[in-house]
Formats: structure tokens, C-alpha cells, sequence
């Protein structure tokens, strides 16, 4: 009989072993031993850990899809709604008590610099994220609700930047106080 397959285990326990420690200080026994697995099967699962950290990205980022198609993708709500409720849900799933911060900017400071695989994939989820804000404040301009000042390619990177800037000053200091700045900030920058 087969041995059952350790890979999701791998991805689950050894991802939140890097979103708790960071990618450079978590090897790949610790990995292995944070889904109580024999080190060697990181292998049978994964070309390297660079392609491993590649997965953490990809399942970090598709895990805010839900929160995208009720907010931003939401051509049911105005473009200002659309954005108020996304700032709201980021500071909900992001001010969870680990200040562990996001991961896509986590590996952004940590791996980017000397991956170009791991940089390749953060700079592929930020640039999808800054299309998906570009979308929500071109539909808040049509309808009125978001100021049409804005240059919705440099307002939805804007966003994103500072999002990042407010997610690792709160996770320096463990406290929210800059993920509510942000949220005021984004207010009066984006809604009329």
C-alpha cells in the first residue's frame, strides 16, 4: 500500500512555520518537522525551497480571493464601497494577534532581494492585486463615489504600497494603530 502523500501537510504547517519565523530562518528540517514529516519527503513533493516558497505564495494569495469577489470584484456594490469593505476585510484577516504581517511582503524583504523566482512570484500577486484596485476605482470614478483626480494606475499602486508600509509598521510595533491610519488615510484619499 502507497504511502499516503505529505504534501498538503508540508504546505500547511511548514507555510505557517515561515509566516511565524520568515522564509530565511526556517529550513527545511524545520519544515519537515513542523508537519511531523521525515525530511527527506520535502523532496518527493518539492524541487527545492524556493519552489515550495513559490506554493506558500501562490495558496497565501489565492486565500484572499473570497475577500476580493465580496469586495473589490463586487460590480454590485459602488467603486467607493467596493474599497471601504476591502480595507476593512485586509485589516480583519491581517490583525489576527501573530503580527506575523503579510506574506507577500514578508518575502518581499526577505527572499526578493536574492530570489528571482520568489521575486518573480510576489511582483505576479502584487501586480493582479494593484489590477483588481485599478478596476474598483475606475468603476468609482464612472459612478462617482471615488475622486476622478485620481490616476487609477498610480492610486491602485499607491494603495498596495502603503497597505504594505501600514502592514510592517503594525507587525514592528504589534499594534493596529497604523493599519487604521492607513484605513483613514486610504478614505480620504480614495472616497468623495
Amino acid at each position: 500500500m502507497p504511502k499516503p502523500s505529505l504534501r498538503e501537510e508540508l504546505l500547511r504547517k511548514g507555510g505557517d512555520a515561515i509566516r511565524r519565523q520568515g522564509y530565511s530562518a526556517t529550513g527545511i528540517a524545520d519544515i519537515a518537522q513542523a508537519a511531523a514529516a521525515p525530511k527527506g519527503s520535502f523532496y518527493n513533493h518539492f524541487a527545492s525551497k524556493e519552489a515550495f516558497g513559490v506554493e506558500i505564495l501562490n495558496l497565501y494569495f489565492a486565500s484572499f480571493r473570497p475577500l476580493f469577489e465580496v469586495t473589490i470584484d463586487n460590480t454590485a456594490l459602488s467603486g467607493a464601497e467596493r474599497i471601504k469593505r476591502l480595507i476593512d476585510g485586509l485589516i480583519e484577516s491581517i490583525n489576527d494577534g501573530s503580527w506575523a504581517g503579510c506574506l507577500l511582503g514578508n518575502f518581499a524583504l526577505d527572499v526578493a532581494p536574492s530570489s528571482e523566482v520568489i521575486r518573480a512570484s510576489v511582483n505576479k500577486h502584487f501586480a493582479e492585486w494593484e489590477t483588481k484596485m485599478r478596476r474598483a476605482i475606475l468603476a468609482g470614478q464612472s459612478d462617482g463615489t471615488v475622486s476622478s483626480s485620481l490616476a487609477p494606475d498610480d492610486a491602485a499602486a499607491w494603495f498596495v504600497a502603503a497597505w504594505e508600509g501600514a502592514v510592517l509598521r503594525a507587525k514592528a510595533l504589534r499594534d493596529p494603530a497604523p493599519l487604521l491610519q492607513f484605513r483613514r488615510a486610504a478614505r480620504i484619499q480614495f472616497i468623495k
